[in-house]
């Protein structure tokens, strides 16, 4: 009988030490959902400047994106680049996986149509051709 209270107090103590790891892994993860929301904004920005699609560069060479997104990410969160590498990460590959998009080019055309922001065609529209997005 002891020994039976014995093991099915060291499996609720695993169970538990369980829970904990998920539920902390959890929390890590939301801790990046504004910096996701901050990288595709900023992926917005420079298309919309641009009207070159935004990529993550992995190899050696130019990264317009990645210098733009390095040059602007410390003026928004107001922070040196604590955290741009991972956002950048994260951000392509959710961009990649869900094909997610910021709406921040869209709201500013509804809310100041005088400005006429979405005249400009952005790289993600079926109207542009591959040669203008590269």
């Amino acid at each position: 009988m002891l020994d039976q209270q014995s093991e099915f107090l060291s499996t609720l103590l695993s169970s538990a030490h369980k829970l904990i790891s998920a539920l902390k892994s959890q929390l890590d993860q939301r801790r990046n959902i504004p910096a996701y929301r901050v990288m595709q904004d900023i992926a917005a920005i420079f298309e919309w400047l641009t009207g070159r699609r935004a990529v993550r560069r992995v190899e050696r060479g130019n990264d317009t994106f990645g210098d733009f997104a390095r040059a602007i990410w410390p003026v928004i969160l107001n922070r040196a680049d604590d955290g741009l590498e991972s956002a950048l990460k994260n951000w392509a590959k959710y961009r990649n996986e869900y094909g997610e998009e910021s709406a921040l080019i869209a709201n500013i055309g509804f809310r100041h149509p005088a400005w006429r922001v979405c005249d400009r065609r952005s790289p993600n529209s079926p109207h542009v051709t591959k040669d203008q997005t590269s």
